[in-house]
């Protein structure tokens, strides 16, 4: 599915949104530590923010997104990505690429990242 000029463009607004949002959290969490701000502040902050940050990341999505990355992708992936089970991750590698382990001439050698082919599943690949 393509996607027209418009709909790029509300996706790169909400992905800037969603990192403005992020932003935000880190600023109240610093606030909170340096104490200007009280739990019940951050409490009442949260209630709005929560919506609006859900809202941006949904809307930054690809409309294509596979289900199996739905749940990392994102302006947080990183953290997503270090938060998620293995079997959740397997599932998302197993969507995106095929990694493939080659053989090793001899026995006892240590570990070659050269020795690790990946093709990604949209065609382009790496070794």
């Amino acid at each position: 599915m393509l996607t027209g000029p418009d709909e790029s463009d509300r996706r790169r607004e909400a992905a800037s949104e969603t990192v403005r949002l992020r932003a935000e959290e880190t600023e109240m969490q610093r606030l909170l530590r340096d104490g200007s701000l009280t739990l019940g502040d951050l409490a009442a902050w949260r209630a709005g923010w929560t919506p609006r940050i859900a809202a941006a990341e949904l809307a930054a999505r690809p409309v294509t997104l596979p289900d199996a990355v739905t749940g990392i992708a994102g302006p947080d992936a990183e953290k997503r990505w270090a938060d998620a089970s293995i079997a959740t991750r397997r599932a998302a590698l197993d969507t995106l690429m095929t990694v493939t382990i080659l053989p090793v001439i001899h026995g006892g050698q240590p570990f070659d990242p050269d020795g690790v082919e990946i093709a990604w599943k949209g065609g382009a690949s790496e070794h």
